[in-house]
């Protein structure tokens, strides 16, 4: 179920024309494709073009900078505490401007479960993280369940799967949705314990997604695993005369076949939001920003600084470090990103955008020095506020 939406009906596209009408003065209206609320997108301009606009071109007609110095460095500030209340304030600003079905914390189970089965919690230092897929989830889940003693330490640097044997029971323990919690309990930590997510870039965490769960060719020996079946049936929906074609030769002559970034950014177009994978919703859609007052969002692109100063903040065993897997030192997918995006047409990364509009008004807010990051990738100048 999603929790969240955005008001926003086919009149914006008359907004989206007045606004990218200035920079790409040679476009032309073709139709609007406006989706319903519970598809999570909102209304976007298919284009057609018969002119190519560089990053730069796109950016001369950006207006000007309006965050000042000062704020740029409290976003970036090294010490939590100080970029932690920065982001408070402008999480209420941010939530003060886009409307939202759910206002308060839910307590009939079926939403309650939804709600909460991505936050785990940790007793004694108070704290609860909500993880999202592609952005460390696995690393801070597993520096959650070891300061909680779920864990044994002589397994810090063991690689995850090799901790199968305790993950489950950890994870069930510190889930919110432990069955032994009351609801007065769930809410009282909720108010209390010290919330934190880590957040990413949304293009950024849409590429690494896609070529860690998608990329990778159709293998039979794996299909009943999610990423084969989600790879399937893109491949029915999009690309049906090429997969027909694959699996006519497949006993007499086998090939690879795989799903193109093009077709998988239709996927995410096209599919209403509840029913995507948690790797492919949005980090707002998971962890609900707007309903949950976090008290920290570190960055990806800072994750071993940021992992660092909260296990730091919580005077745990400074053993917990050791574990290589937290050492990270941010996005590796960077420069990569224009050998994905490039694959779209311009149409397409519109439409894009109308999908993640609000996740990267989200980001943003946070980290507002990457603001613009969408227009000198995409080059389309649609301004997140």
């Amino acid at each position: 179920m999603r929790l969240h939406h955005r008001v926003l009906g086919c009149g914006c596209c008359l907004l989206f024309f007045f606004l990218l009408v200035p920079t790409v003065n040679e476009l032309m209206w073709n139709r609007s494709i406006c989706h319903s609320e519970n598809s999570g997108i909102i209304a976007s301009s298919a284009l057609s073009s018969n002119t190519h606009h560089t990053s730069r071109d796109i950016l001369m007609g950006l207006p000007k900078d309006n965050e000042d110095s000062h704020t740029l460095a409290l976003s970036e500030h090294p010490d939590i505490e100080i970029r932690g209340k920065f982001q408070k304030e402008r999480m209420k600003e941010f939530c003060k401007k886009h409307v939202f079905v759910r206002e308060s914390l839910p307590s009939d189970p079926p939403t309650a479960k939804l709600f909460y089965r991505h936050l785990i919690f940790e007793e004694h230092t108070q704290s609860m993280f909500c993880f999202v897929p592609k952005i460390g989830c696995t690393n801070m889940k597993r520096l959650m369940l070891y300061m909680g003693g779920h864990l044994p330490l002589d397994t810090l640097d063991w690689p995850w799967v090799e901790d199968s044997k305790y993950l489950e029971p950890a994870l069930k323990h510190a889930s919110l949705m432990n069955v032994t919690l009351t609801q007065l309990q769930r809410l009282t930590m909720m108010h209390t314990y010290y919330k934190f997510m880590i957040v990413r870039n949304p293009l950024d965490r849409l590429v690494s997604g896609y070529r860690n769960k998608i990329e990778p060719p159709l293998d039979f020996q794996k299909q009943d695993s999610f990423p084969h079946k989600i790879k399937k049936e893109i491949l029915m929906r999009f690309q049906l005369r090429e997969f027909l074609q694959w699996k006519q030769a497949f006993k007499t002559k086998p090939y690879n076949i795989s799903v193109s970034f093009q077709h998988f950014v239709h996927y995410l177009i096209y599919t209403p939001t509840e029913d995507l994978n948690e790797h492919f919703q949005t980090s707002m859609d998971i962890c609900h920003p707007c309903v949950v007052d976090f008290d920290f969002y570190g960055n990806f692109r800072n994750f071993s600084h940021d992992t660092q100063a909260l296990i730091i903040k919580f005077k745990t065993d400074p053993r917990y470090y050791r574990d290589e897997s937290l050492h990270g030192t941010g996005d590796k997918t960077a420069h990569v990103l224009p050998h994905y995006y490039n694959q779209l047409t311009f149409r397409e990364k519109v439409k894009l955008i109308g999908v993640i509009y609000d996740e990267l008004a989200f980001y943003y807010t946070l980290y507002p020095s990457e603001r613009f990051s969408h227009v000198s990738l995409l080059g389309v100048n649609i301004p997140i506020v």
